[in-house]
């Protein structure tokens, strides 16, 4: 769901209005809605399955990041795009946990070594980007880099 437009006030009750409508009508559906104002965030806060993405805050950060770290704007860009990399940002949903569980700080070796880089992991609403202390788990995302997008199946076979 996207804005109305960048000037219109009434944008973000709009698309909330929409991802109200599109879960009533197939409650199974997956929904992304973009958010020009966070404040807003509280209208979607009866949505079940919508991610929201705020495009002025990701774009005000990544000119900050900019600034401090040139560069991090073209790897961003790339690796969103598909178009200039080998390779694209990915994530894939643990379906079933391997018992004993291995650290994460493995599982990124083990994953490096085909071409998969670990980027973060995403456990419930918090995002991991270190890797101590924090074992895989059943529903972890997992988000990588990698020239192929991968199921559980393929990521698992590649875990030592």
């Amino acid at each position: 769901v996207l804005s109305t437009g960048y000037d219109d006030p009434t944008s973000d009750s709009v698309a909330a209005s929409i991802v109200s409508i599109l879960e009533h009508v197939n409650p199974e559906i997956s929904i992304i809605a973009e958010v020009l104002d966070a404040r807003h965030a509280i209208l979607f806060n009866g949505a079940k399955s919508a991610s929201l993405v705020y495009t002025f805050r990701m774009s005000n950060n990544l000119m900050v990041q900019e600034a401090q770290d040139p560069g991090v704007n073209i790897l961003t860009q790339a690796i969103t795009s598909n178009q200039q990399v080998e390779g694209t940002l990915a994530s894939t949903r643990i379906e079933t946990a391997i018992q004993p569980p291995p650290p994460y700080r493995d599982v990124a070796k083990d994953l490096f070594e085909h071409d998969v880089n670990l980027v973060g992991v995403i456990r419930g609403d918090k995002v991991h980007l270190r890797f101590e202390n924090i074992s895989l788990a059943e529903d972890d995302r997992l988000v990588y880099i990698c020239p192929t997008r991968h199921d559980w199946e393929t990521l698992r076979s590649f875990l030592g």
